[in-house]
């Protein structure tokens, strides 16, 4: 069972109770609110959106339609889609009443000189934090830039099975190579699913190698939507949520 199965199943019965009130779709995240007030969030992959005059062709109206029928497009080729589906996923896993533990991923992990960390997704901050606490950290990203230190996505197949701490951004969920990433980091230490779109489900990821989850609370929804809709990446959300963390194993 993959990982957007899994997250569709250990949400079903959530979803079955509940529409969308509505949704926004941004050029750095898309939202989507239940009629239960809680909010999700995901990353809008802009390479991904069609052209023309409209960059969503999947059902409408998103508003007042059941969360189960959003939750269906998770495994949708469509990346606007499948976003739309996790930041569904999000606003219901992402809620404030788990025991988590506050702050940055990197503050829930112990970090040794021997260690080389694989990162998939560029994370400058993590990078600038860690850089001196590890020996090397290997950065991959779906198009190389050498100038950057930034290897190509088909190098992680060879340099992961190699690294004892794996950083992956959960947008590897939307496009779905998370099913590629998840064979090639077994063996190592800790694998951390890390960023604004991760879904807080110790469940969905029972068995498999990810250690950690980082991600976030939204605590001001009315703070995010603006933030959204007026086309705001992370920074812009930060104020209106709290980063936590979710231990799988």
């Amino acid at each position: 069972m993959n990982i957007r199965t899994r997250l569709q199943t250990v949400t079903a019965s959530l979803a079955a109770k509940r529409r969308v009130l509505e949704s926004r779709i941004g050029v750095g995240y898309s939202a989507v609110l239940l009629d239960n007030g809680q909010l999700g969030v995901a990353y809008t992959f802009l390479d991904g959106l069609s052209g023309g005059c409209g960059v969503y062709s999947g059902p409408r109206p998103l508003a007042g339609m059941p969360a189960s029928e959003l939750l269906a497009l998770l495994d949708s080729n469509d990346a606007l889609e499948s976003a739309l589906a996790l930041a569904c996923v999000n606003a219901m896993t992402n809620t404030p009443d788990k025991a988590y533990s506050e702050g940055a991923s990197i503050t829930q992990l112990d970090f040794s000189t021997d260690d080389r960390v694989g990162m998939i997704g560029h994370f400058a901050p993590v990078i600038d934090k860690i850089a001196s606490q590890v020996d090397t950290i290997e950065i991959f990203e779906r198009e190389a830039r050498p100038d950057d230190g930034i290897r190509g996505f088909e190098e992680a197949e060879k340099i992961l099975p190699q690294c004892t701490i794996a950083l992956i951004t959960s947008t590897s969920i939307i496009n779905n190579s998370i099913e590629q990433i998840l064979p090639w980091v077994t063996r190592c230490r800790e694998v951390v699913m890390l960023g604004t779109s991760t879904p807080m489900s110790a469940e969905a990821f029972a068995g498999t190698p990810v250690t950690l989850l980082s991600g976030i609370v939204v605590e001001d929804t009315a703070g995010v939507l603006q933030a959204v809709s007026e086309g705001g990446g992370t920074p812009a959300i930060r104020p209106f949520t709290r980063k936590v963390n979710l231990r799988c194993r």
